[in-house]
């Protein structure tokens, strides 16, 4: 297929040689034959940690780095479904726990051999799990993150990065506790349900009942055993864990699926379309937060 321009999973902006971008792990979902439609993750959820590189014009990304790295190869080393050399063996290539690495994730994942083991469960009795990737353009993923408010129908609060993160040193506290006082049914409630403490931060990262992305990485459990250890990594594993939620609440809030966007192949790098149809839709939602106004008047 030779060299193509990506797409950004967000935007669907084209993403050229060398951009940066972040990469997003993508696990087929339970309902991906269509039969829920309630949710993002219809057809695909995310991993919910991310990190960065450049893409490499074939379809990969290269440079990669980021805080989470190396925790999200290391458990899908962990939970690979390997795979012997098939028939053919330019393509049908291997996929072995002992080797795996951030160049073999993006080798299987185009050669469709990039599988999770997954333990069935009601409703999904899958032996294996589909893992691809997805990669966003890195001002779009950056501008999102910084830019989002939303408001809590708990209490009516608007919630940002900001004001999530300032919750931040209660989360802590809420962690000490249960490390000073060996609090086992506190550590047990939180490994079973990702549940810790009554902050938003807490409540958010832990994805209560959405079993599809704290699976396998249980995101409250990592970042818990994390200051536990005095990780100096802690805090900016929180920032990415945070970054994940957000982009998952603008798909949920922007009535998207996760999903592969289309594009692969293609060399054309034409922006006039989306700025087209950014124009209609700012003009359409504009139309539709007025649509009262002047029955009120």
């Amino acid at each position: 297929m030779g060299c193509w321009n990506h797409t950004c999973a967000v935007s669907n902006l084209p993403i050229m040689a060398y951009e940066p971008v972040v990469v997003l792990l993508l696990k087929s979902s339970a309902g991906y034959d269509g039969s829920s439609f309630c949710d993002s993750t219809a057809y695909y959820s995310p991993m919910p940690l991310y990190f960065t590189g450049n893409y490499n014009d074939y379809g990969g990304v290269e440079d990669c780095e980021g805080v989470a790295l190396d925790t999200l190869i290391n458990v899908i080393r962990d939970n690979l479904y390997e795979m012997t050399q098939g028939d053919n063996q330019y393509h049908d290539i291997p996929a072995q726990k002992h080797s795996f690495d951030v160049d073999q994730l993006f080798e299987l994942d185009h050669e469709g051999r990039l599988f999770l083991e997954h333990m069935p469960r009601y409703g999904d009795n899958r032996e294996m799990v589909a893992l691809s990737h997805i990669v966003i353009r890195k001002e779009v993923f950056d501008g999102l993150i910084n830019g989002m408010e939303f408001t809590s129908w708990r209490d009516c609060g608007t919630y940002g990065f900001k004001e999530l993160k300032a919750e931040l040193p209660t989360l802590m506290e809420d962690m000490q506790k249960i490390v000073d006082e060996e609090d086992n049914m506190m550590r047990s409630i939180m490994q079973m349900s990702s549940e810790l403490g009554d902050t938003k931060i807490a409540s958010f990262l832990g994805y209560r009942n959405e079993y599809e992305i704290n699976a396998p990485i249980k995101i409250m459990e990592l970042l818990f055993q994390l200051y536990e250890a005095k990780d100096p990594n802690f805090e900016a594993m929180v920032d990415n864990a945070l970054g994940v939620y957000l982009m998952h609440r603008f798909m949920e809030e922007t009535r998207r699926s996760w999903c592969i966007p289309s594009g692969r192949g293609s060399q054309n790098n034409e922006t006039k379309f989306h700025e087209l149809i950014s124009e209609i839709t700012i003009k359409s939602a504009h139309a539709i937060n007025t649509r009262w106004e002047d029955e009120d008047e």
